[in-house]
């Protein structure tokens, strides 16, 4: 900061008032102030050292005014010379001191000044300017204040102090200085940007008002359009904020602020492409931006670009690389690219450092952090992570999703229940889509406790959003016909074939014509869902793979997917060389068993081995523990295993009622 000392202009009503820029305007002494302090010096001294010191100081005012700082500072130092007590002398070489940016001299000169007249108002203003210039920061608010004290009504001694409370972090009183100088003169349009600027984020409206009447006295104003667009985006007005940063990046086509804050807007909106094109902007702008590149790597991730989004969020780690928002967008990165392992490691590493992190932030982290964990059936871990979000956000929708996920994992139905009702209640908060995912969890878990009534109404509620889920009416046929309407699950299935002419599908609503005693359309859905099995089915050879998984599990047979393969081959193959139904069971329940259980995808081959062997009850029973223990996205295709397995219990008894065989 270069300070030059100029008293205030009634003109300009001061001195001006920059929020962005920090050099400080000049600052001129009064010819008139200097000639009245001389004249009173001469009565006490010597009359021929009186009129060479005030030559040498009109002469030093001469060359100031004429930008000659060099020798107006050396006819100032002889008046010195002269008459050491001349205070005006010593203002006057401070003030061109301070153009020529000798900050430390001129703070010298100006001490001398106020030592000479300690109640000279502008000699405690340009101490306090020098002072700050020379980064004494806090001494210069202390000469500033004693300036006030002397003469309240001086603007510039409110601005810099205002501008060393803002150096100083001092918010609260940086906004009095502003408001103090306003009162002074409403309209100072630099004064009132600032105001605007400082009540952002705490009275948004105001701020607006204020960023308004600095636009309408100059429309060229990009840190007006800039904060004004801020503000509306506080406010829940996107379209104007995305309008008001876009005249800002085009008033300041080198700054990147303004394209960093569109993308960061757009990105909340997720508007990736848009974000992607602005903060693609920024970063043209400022290569060597943290910012740009952290958030231009998080729009690309929303985008599904995951190559462009590791480049950018690896530029931003070799800017940054302990922050940990990006720490954060890294995690996200490896889980998207299936890097599980280092998901891991990155968000456990991030969570230690938790004292340093934002509520918000942990929050995040400790969200994704659980839904690896319940993926990989972790459930202490994963409780615990949730746990420690509800005990200080109790109605945290995310954490109540994956909590009644690990309830329902360890076959708490009723308390997984009370969690998904919880996430309903709070519905308000939620997206529309979240709140229907909740109306279909708690329709699946009431499904498994057989609370069908109350099954079908949440289901219900989920399929008014999404009509044409065929996994949700499939669930809602399933719970129509254990209250005995048929008619109801048949228009389900129905709508569900229209979709997907599938074979459990028709072998699901064959089970419901027979219990609308209607055997003729049971045995015709039946025989489409033969005809429709066999137009999927694939003529494919699988003896070398039998005989190669074989010959691994004699090599090693502790390897559970080679169990686990093998059995689905023998379970599924429509080779009837290589189909044995009875062994894959075997089979099955080995690599079951070698994972303790514990692999969804282990026990959806014993549920499906036990199905192809004609053993519906333990299909059924192994189905549904398959989906207890699988990763959320993986649970549509277990309802549909659950539910063909079903079907296919109920449709043999159709079938043996009239001498036929289920597949």
């Amino acid at each position: 900061m270069r300070p030059a000392i100029i008293q205030d202009s009634k003109e300009s009503g001061g001195m001006n008032f920059t929020t962005c820029n920090r050099t400080v305007p000049r600052i001129v002494p009064v010819t008139a102030c200097l000639l009245i302090g001389i004249a009173m010096f001469i009565i006490s001294g010597c009359a021929d050292q009186k009129q060479q010191a005030e030559g040498l100081v009109r002469a030093a005012i001469r060359h100031s005014e004429a930008g000659r700082h060099s020798e107006a500072v050396q006819l100032a130092s002889r008046a010195i010379a002269l008459k050491p007590g001349l205070a005006e002398a010593f203002y006057l070489r401070g003030s061109c001191l301070s153009e020529m940016d000798q900050s430390q001299k001129a703070v010298a000169d100006f001490s001398a000044a106020t030592r000479l007249k300690p109640d000279w108002d502008e000699a405690w203003c340009a101490l306090g300017i020098s002072q700050m210039a020379s980064g004494a920061t806090e001494p210069g608010v202390a000469s500033l204040t004693k300036a006030l004290q002397l003469n309240s009504k001086m603007q510039s001694a409110w601005q810099f102090r205002a501008r060393g409370y803002r150096d100083l972090h001092r918010t609260d009183y940086e906004l009095l200085d502003i408001e103090a100088l306003l009162q002074l003169d409403p309209t100072h349009s630099e004064a009132l940007l600032r105001h605007g600027t400082l009540l952002s984020e705490t009275n948004p409206a105001q701020a607006i008002e204020d960023l308004s009447d600095v636009i309408r006295r100059d429309r060229n104003n990009a840190t007006a359009w800039m904060q004004r667009g801020l503000c509306y985006h506080r406010t829940g007005d996107t379209d104007r904020a995305l309008a008001d940063l876009n005249i800002a990046g085009r008033l300041r086509a080198d700054d990147f602020h303004a394209w960093l804050e569109r993308g960061r807007i757009l990105y909340t909106l997720e508007r990736f492409d848009d974000a992607i094109s602005d903060l693609s902007k920024a970063a043209e702008l400022a290569p060597d931006n943290f910012f740009t590149h952290l958030e231009l790597g998080r729009a690309y991730l929303g985008n599904s670009n995951l190559d462009a989004a590791s480049v950018n969020l690896l530029a931003a780690e070799r800017l940054s690389p302990h922050d940990s928002d990006l720490r954060l967008a890294l995690a996200k990165t490896d889980i998207a690219h299936g890097r599980k392992p280092a998901a891991l490691e990155r968000l456990r590493s991030l969570l230690a450092d938790e004292n340093s992190l934002s509520s918000s932030l942990t929050s995040a982290a400790r969200i994704h952090l659980a839904e690896l964990l319940l993926e990989s059936n972790e459930t202490a871990e994963a409780m615990s992570c949730v746990d420690e979000i509800l005990a200080t956000e109790p109605a945290h929708s995310d954490a109540l999703r994956i909590h009644a996920a690990l309830l329902a994992k360890s076959n708490r139905r009723e308390a997984a229940i009370e969690d998904s009702t919880r996430l309903i209640s709070s519905g308000a908060a939620l997206e529309p889509d979240a709140v229907a995912q909740s109306f279909l969890d708690r329709g699946r878990l009431q499904l498994d406790a057989e609370e069908w009534s109350a099954a079908s109404q949440n289901l219900s509620k989920y399929l008014e959003v999404y009509p044409d889920d065929i996994a949700a009416l499939t669930l809602r046929a399933r719970a129509f016909m254990a209250q005995n309407d048929a008619s109801k699950a048949i228009t389900d299935l129905t709508l569900a074939i229209l979709q997907k002419p599938d074979a459990d599908l028709y072998t699901l609503r064959a089970a419901a014509f027979d219990q609308l005693q209607e055997p003729a359309a049971a045995l015709a859905d039946l025989r489409k869902a033969a005809n429709q099995q066999s137009a999927y089915d694939r003529l494919n050879q699988h003896t070398d793979a039998v005989a190669d998984y074989e010959k691994t599990l004699q090599l090693n047979p502790g390897i559970v997917g080679a169990w686990d393969n093998l059995a689905w081959l023998l379970a599924t193959s429509d080779n009837q060389n290589v189909r044995d139904p009875e062994r894959a069971v075997r089979l099955a329940t080995q690599a079951c068993e070698l994972s303790e259980f514990k692999d969804w995808t282990c026990v959806k081959t014993l549920a499906t081995c036990y199905a192809e062997n004609q053993e519906f009850d333990a299909a059924v029973k192994w189905a549904k523990q398959a989906r207890a223990i699988a990763p959320e996205a993986n649970r549509p295709e277990l309802d549909q295993l659950v539910a063909a397995s079903e079907a296919r219990l109920k449709a043999k008894r159709i079938a043996g009622k009239s001498g036929g065989s289920v597949r």
